[in-house]
Protein backbone atom coordinates (compact mmCIF):
# COMPACT_ATOMS: atom_id res chain seq x y z
CA UNK A 1 0.00 0.00 0.00
CA UNK A 2 0.97 3.77 -0.86
CA UNK A 3 0.94 6.34 1.60
CA UNK A 4 -0.98 9.54 1.36
CA UNK A 5 -0.37 12.58 2.81
CA UNK A 6 -2.72 16.27 1.88
CA UNK A 7 -0.60 19.60 2.76
CA UNK A 8 -1.75 23.21 2.99
CA UNK A 9 0.17 25.86 1.88
CA UNK A 10 -0.26 29.82 1.71
CA UNK A 11 -0.86 31.05 -1.95
CA UNK A 12 -0.98 34.57 -2.23
CA UNK A 13 -2.85 36.43 -4.35
CA UNK A 14 -0.71 38.02 -6.72
CA UNK A 15 -3.67 40.70 -7.84
CA UNK A 16 -4.56 44.04 -6.32
CA UNK A 17 -8.41 42.96 -6.93
CA UNK A 18 -10.38 42.47 -4.16
CA UNK A 19 -11.93 39.59 -5.71
CA UNK A 20 -8.92 37.93 -5.61
CA UNK A 21 -7.96 36.46 -2.19
CA UNK A 22 -4.99 34.33 -0.83
CA UNK A 23 -5.83 31.05 -0.50
CA UNK A 24 -4.73 27.49 0.53
CA UNK A 25 -3.36 25.25 -2.11
CA UNK A 26 -3.61 21.19 -1.64
CA UNK A 27 -0.07 19.70 -2.02
CA UNK A 28 -0.38 16.03 -2.41
CA UNK A 29 2.31 13.48 -0.83
CA UNK A 30 2.75 9.82 -2.17
CA UNK A 31 5.05 7.77 0.01
CA UNK A 32 6.81 11.28 1.02
CA UNK A 33 7.05 12.83 -2.53
CA UNK A 34 5.51 15.50 -3.63
CA UNK A 35 2.98 13.56 -6.36
CA UNK A 36 4.47 16.51 -8.85
CA UNK A 37 7.80 14.61 -8.72
CA UNK A 38 6.35 11.77 -10.09
CA UNK A 39 4.15 13.55 -12.40
CA UNK A 40 7.38 15.21 -13.57
CA UNK A 41 9.64 11.81 -13.85
CA UNK A 42 7.25 10.45 -15.99
CA UNK A 43 6.28 13.66 -18.49
CA UNK A 44 10.02 14.68 -18.90
CA UNK A 45 10.42 11.99 -21.84
CA UNK A 46 7.58 13.11 -23.72
CA UNK A 47 8.01 17.42 -23.10
CA UNK A 48 12.13 16.54 -23.91
CA UNK A 49 10.64 15.07 -27.35
CA UNK A 50 8.30 17.80 -28.22
CA UNK A 51 11.49 19.89 -27.42
CA UNK A 52 9.74 21.86 -24.55
CA UNK A 53 11.44 19.46 -21.29
CA UNK A 54 10.35 22.55 -19.09
CA UNK A 55 7.02 21.68 -19.63
CA UNK A 56 7.48 17.97 -17.58
CA UNK A 57 5.12 18.43 -14.04
CA UNK A 58 4.60 22.01 -14.55
CA UNK A 59 1.35 22.23 -12.76
CA UNK A 60 -0.25 24.30 -9.64
CA UNK A 61 -1.75 22.62 -7.44
CA UNK A 62 -5.74 23.67 -6.68
CA UNK A 63 -7.48 25.07 -4.11
CA UNK A 64 -8.01 23.12 -0.70
CA UNK A 65 -11.63 24.20 -1.05
CA UNK A 66 -12.63 23.56 -3.92
CA UNK A 67 -10.17 19.52 -4.42
CA UNK A 68 -10.61 18.29 -1.21
CA UNK A 69 -14.59 17.35 -1.16
CA UNK A 70 -13.37 15.72 -4.39
CA UNK A 71 -10.93 13.74 -3.47
CA UNK A 72 -13.28 11.01 -1.71
CA UNK A 73 -13.59 8.27 -4.59
CA UNK A 74 -17.66 8.87 -4.64
CA UNK A 75 -17.69 10.26 -8.12
CA UNK A 76 -17.02 8.45 -11.21
CA UNK A 77 -15.90 10.97 -13.46
CA UNK A 78 -12.12 11.67 -13.30
CA UNK A 79 -11.05 14.66 -11.91
CA UNK A 80 -8.48 17.38 -11.89
CA UNK A 81 -5.40 17.10 -9.21
CA UNK A 82 -3.66 20.05 -10.72
CA UNK A 83 -4.14 23.20 -13.32
CA UNK A 84 -1.53 25.00 -15.26
CA UNK A 85 0.57 27.57 -13.56
CA UNK A 86 -1.07 30.22 -15.09
CA UNK A 87 -4.02 30.67 -12.68
CA UNK A 88 -6.41 29.87 -14.97
CA UNK A 89 -8.78 27.37 -13.99
CA UNK A 90 -9.20 24.71 -15.72
CA UNK A 91 -5.57 25.22 -17.77
CA UNK A 92 -3.26 22.38 -18.73
CA UNK A 93 -5.55 20.09 -16.30
CA UNK A 94 -3.69 16.71 -14.80
CA UNK A 95 -6.61 14.10 -14.25
CA UNK A 96 -7.16 10.73 -12.93
CA UNK A 97 -9.69 8.73 -11.78
CA UNK A 98 -10.48 7.95 -7.80
CA UNK A 99 -12.05 4.53 -7.32
CA UNK A 100 -12.88 2.63 -4.10
CA UNK A 101 -13.48 -0.97 -3.09
CA UNK A 102 -13.92 -2.44 0.11
CA UNK A 103 -10.90 -1.09 2.05
CA UNK A 104 -8.48 0.14 -0.77
CA UNK A 105 -8.90 3.97 -2.39
CA UNK A 106 -6.96 3.94 -5.80
CA UNK A 107 -5.84 6.65 -8.56
CA UNK A 108 -5.56 5.31 -11.59
CA UNK A 109 -5.67 6.76 -15.10
CA UNK A 110 -3.72 9.73 -15.16
CA UNK A 111 -4.19 11.54 -18.37
CA UNK A 112 -3.04 15.13 -19.67
CA UNK A 113 -6.39 16.27 -21.68
CA UNK A 114 -4.45 18.17 -23.99
CA UNK A 115 -1.91 15.01 -24.79
CA UNK A 116 -3.96 12.47 -25.06
CA UNK A 117 -4.06 10.35 -28.42
CA UNK A 118 -5.84 12.72 -30.51
CA UNK A 119 -3.41 15.31 -29.52
CA UNK A 120 -1.64 17.08 -32.57
CA UNK A 121 1.47 17.41 -30.17
CA UNK A 122 2.36 14.06 -29.04
CA UNK A 123 0.37 11.30 -26.76
CA UNK A 124 1.79 11.19 -23.08
CA UNK A 125 1.24 8.46 -21.35
CA UNK A 126 1.23 7.50 -18.28
CA UNK A 127 1.19 4.38 -17.77
CA UNK A 128 4.67 4.45 -15.44
CA UNK A 129 2.51 7.18 -12.56
CA UNK A 130 0.43 4.66 -10.47
CA UNK A 131 -1.91 3.42 -9.84
CA UNK A 132 -1.37 4.62 -6.26
CA UNK A 133 -3.68 2.01 -3.16
CA UNK A 134 -4.17 3.73 -0.44
CA UNK A 135 -5.81 2.09 2.92
CA UNK A 136 -9.20 3.75 3.06
CA UNK A 137 -8.72 4.27 7.00
CA UNK A 138 -5.50 5.98 6.63
CA UNK A 139 -6.48 8.49 3.14
CA UNK A 140 -10.24 9.39 5.14
CA UNK A 141 -7.78 10.54 8.14
CA UNK A 142 -5.23 12.26 5.99
CA UNK A 143 -8.15 14.25 4.21
CA UNK A 144 -9.78 14.49 7.82
CA UNK A 145 -6.49 16.53 8.95
CA UNK A 146 -6.56 18.35 6.29
CA UNK A 147 -9.85 19.37 6.38
CA UNK A 148 -9.78 20.40 10.15
CA UNK A 149 -6.44 22.21 8.79
CA UNK A 150 -8.14 24.32 6.37
CA UNK A 151 -10.92 24.96 8.68
CA UNK A 152 -8.70 26.30 11.30
CA UNK A 153 -6.42 28.53 9.00
CA UNK A 154 -3.45 26.24 9.39
CA UNK A 155 -0.60 25.29 7.22
CA UNK A 156 1.04 21.95 6.74
CA UNK A 157 3.92 21.66 6.08
CA UNK A 158 5.14 18.41 4.05
CA UNK A 159 7.49 17.82 7.72
CA UNK A 160 4.37 17.55 9.30
CA UNK A 161 2.35 15.07 7.31
CA UNK A 162 3.13 12.20 9.26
Amino acid sequence: MNHIAFCLRRVNAASESPEVQDYFALDIYVDDRNLLEHVRECEEPFASAEGHPDLAGKYEALPADSILPDLSGDQEEKMSFYDCECGCFGCWPLRARISKFQNVITWSEFEQSHRGPESKASWWRYDKLGPFEFNVDQYVAALAEANTKLQTGGESGKDHHR
